[in-house]
């Protein structure tokens, strides 16, 4: 019967590899990947699931064949997962959508990143947040909301917004079989039922004040470009994400890395020296080559999206095994970042491999910071443009410190940051 599936760990009769997959999901899948190779096997009760670390499988999943994989799970196909074949064909809710004109283009950043800059600066200036979490947050907000909603009174929706995003497990990349339906009323089922209800009414008074604010901003190319708002405001989500969450995250990551790595932050800091005390403006972003290389460097060792869920709609094939239908497919970005195979020396950090003389990575879908296919390239782009930004304008005015970083860290600890001489 194990000739059937790839290898995998050793599994309990009923539960599978449930046990050990709820107490650490992505030390677990790691440590599975190192011992069992390119395609692991897991088991949750009668359902199976199979991890893919080759990102040539990775590309086929989310791009090559992204119409046979779903993004949501569902206990029907789950089902037939353990019996081998499509007992159970829970219909997918399809709509047709409008040809996607509207997708964010960075040109559009050009009317509104110098105000977001020039008000980024002044928060810094009259700076009153000992906290690097809720400076960042404010840095990172401002800038999304001056960019996409042409308006930077609404740092605040912005915030909120995003907070709202977060408990809202559907929004999610990461969807486990062990999660329950959302009609479940179980508490984390209501919490997210009050964020979706709270994202609707910020969508809301965010559409309200458009119709008021004609200035310009990404939101308005989307509307003017898009036949249904609703299509507009799902990518407004997207860059949202990318531009407040993905983009502060991976700054305070920077942030870290730099304080434990001198010469990379004496590059980074070379390389601000000709903007003096200027706020950096479009022109800029091109000859931040270094503070791009930083956080691109930041974003494979700490990805955005660590683990990326499927589930597949009719039995595929993965490399030499036939994948039933209702299966689990996941893809951790994580783990792909961290693999010799695909990085030298793969857990240091070393801005420079993104440079021109750098040797290539072996794959060319190996880097892949936020998943694969359009959505994923718009949101590294969006975020890399907000972290940009944003860690120049610290690089500026200050040197980073902190605190040594506890292994499996899952946020950054102890930052800090001291006035430059």
């Amino acid at each position: 019967m194990d000739a059937l599936f790839p290898p995998g760990p050793q599994k309990s009769l009923l539960l599978g590899d449930a046990p050990h997959f709820k107490e650490n999901p992505l030390g677990f899948m790691l440590q599975s990947a190192r011992t069992y190779g390119d395609l692991v096997h897991f088991r949750f009760g009668p359902s199976h699931a199979y991890l893919l670390t080759n990102p040539r499988d990775a590309h086929y999943v989310l791009v090559e064949r992204h119409d046979q994989f779903a993004t949501t799970m569902s206990l029907g196909r789950a089902f037939n997962s353990a019996m081998g074949h499509d007992l159970f064909a829970p219909k997918d809710k399809t709509t047709k959508k409008p040809l996607r004109r509207g997708m964010f283009r960075v040109e559009w950043l050009e009317h509104t990143l110098d105000a977001a800059a020039r008000h980024a600066a002044q928060e810094l200036e009259h700076r009153q947040h000992n906290n690097p979490t809720e400076l960042l947050d404010l840095l990172t907000g401002k800038i999304v909301a001056a960019t996409l909603l042409g308006d930077v009174t609404r740092t605040d929706l912005v915030i909120r917004l995003q907070r709202a995003l977060r408990r809202h497990s559907s929004k999610r990349d990461f969807q486990s079989p062990l999660t329950l339906p959302t009609w479940i009323p179980t508490t984390r089922n209501r919490e997210c039922q009050r964020a979706d209800k709270q994202i609707t009414q910020f969508l809301e008074q965010i559409l309200e004040d458009q119709q008021a604010n004609r200035q310009p901003s990404v939101l308005q190319n989307l509307l003017q470009n898009y036949e249904n708002e609703a299509y507009a405001l799902e990518e407004l989500l997207t860059l949202l994400q990318a531009g407040y969450e993905a983009a502060a995250q991976t700054v305070a990551w920077a942030w870290a890395l730099l304080a434990q790595h001198p010469e990379a932050a004496e590059a980074l800091h070379a390389e601000v020296v000709p903007l003096g005390s200027r706020k950096p403006n479009t022109d800029d972003l091109a000859n931040l080559v270094y503070c791009e290389m930083v956080l691109k460097e930041t974003m494979r060792l700490h990805p955005p999206t660590k683990i990326i869920s499927r589930q597949a709609k009719k039995e595929t094939r993965l490399g030499e095994y036939y994948v039933p239908s209702g299966s689990t497919i996941f893809i951790s970005p994580y783990i792909i970042h961290h693999s010799a195979r695909y990085f030298t020396s793969p857990d240091r950090f070393l801005p420079e491999r993104f440079g021109e003389s750098f040797a290539r990575q072996s794959s060319s879908y190996a880097y892949m910071p936020f998943g694969a296919g359009t959505y994923a390239q718009v949101e590294q782009e969006y975020a890399l443009t907000v972290g940009k930004l944003t860690l120049a304008l610290l690089a500026q005015r200050f040197r980073f410190t902190a605190a040594a970083q506890p292994e499996n860290a899952t946020v950054p600890v102890g930052l800090g940051l001291a006035p430059k001489e």
